[in-house]
């Protein structure tokens, strides 16, 4: 069960979260606060907001990389099986040519030259 909606409004409340507070930090700042404790609580939370956002991000950029990372892996599949679908069609319709004009037909399968050249690369 997917929750794309929740989290693009979690993204949206971290992010307003931190603008507003650190614009009402600045703010009182600006005003003259005289509490060192309340400007040094102030700037606590806004890091602690801000790291907090920040890991949120990082997990939804981590997210979109490993979902990027299946679809590559289902395309390279993809592609695979198509190549190997079209070296036996191709393997298939030179047998039954030769065969057809009574030739000899002494190629191999695709399967075993796959083989081949799998031991070849070891």
């Amino acid at each position: 069960m997917r929750q794309t909606g929740h989290k693009g409004v979690k993204h949206v409340y971290f992010a307003l979260f931190i603008v507003l507070f650190s614009a009402g930090t600045i703010w009182t700042v600006a005003q003259g606060v005289e509490s060192l404790a309340v400007t040094a609580a102030a700037v606590s939370m806004v890091l602690t907001e801000t790291g907090r956002y920040l890991m949120v991000l990082a997990a939804a950029f981590e997210e979109w990389r490993e979902k990027r990372r299946r679809e590559q892996i289902a395309r390279a599949v993809t592609a695979a099986v198509a190549e190997e679908r079209r070296e036996w069609e191709a393997w298939l319709q030179r047998r039954t040519q030769a065969e057809q004009r009574g030739e000899l037909f002494e190629e191999p399968p695709p399967s075993v030259r796959q083989r081949a050249a799998e031991v070849a690369k070891q």
